[in-house]
């Protein structure tokens, strides 16, 4: 039966691995856009520097937590990617009140969590549970 279906199979582009690449790619992005974005807005709107620093910090975990991700999915170490949603946690954190890139979070780390569980966890059928006595 799992023949029959084979070609629909391979025409699945959303597979976890390539949403997991694709939401690395997206963090590095859009953490390398928010640095000028928002020294620019602190410099337009005369705004104290702390918000410049909030601003810089977000950007700098949405870069780390890209590169972590990338790297943990492509070299396949879970301590990286299951980092990743932290530091992403993080640099969301400061732009919580935006509503869209709080949903994408929410989706996207899932979904990368789901991976870190499921398809990176080692094949643990024959293991003989320990007993603590």
């Amino acid at each position: 039966m799992c023949k029959k279906f084979s070609f629909i199979t391979n025409l699945n582009i959303c597979t976890k691995y390539r949403v997991c690449i694709f939401w690395a790619c997206i963090n590095i992005i859009v953490g390398i856009a928010f640095i000028p974005l928002v020294v620019d807005f602190v410099k337009r709107q005369k705004l104290p520097n702390a918000v410049l620093v909030f601003g810089c910090i977000c950007g700098g975990n949405l870069i780390l937590s890209g590169f972590m991700l990338l790297i943990g999915v492509l070299k396949d170490v879970r301590c990286l990617v299951g980092s990743s949603i932290v530091f992403c946690g993080i640099g969301i954190f400061f732009i919580h009140w935006l509503i869209i890139p709080l949903a994408l979070f929410f989706i996207f780390s899932f979904i990368v969590f789901n991976y870190y569980q499921v398809v990176m966890a080692s094949d643990d059928r024959y293991r003989v549970p320990r007993r603590f006595s």
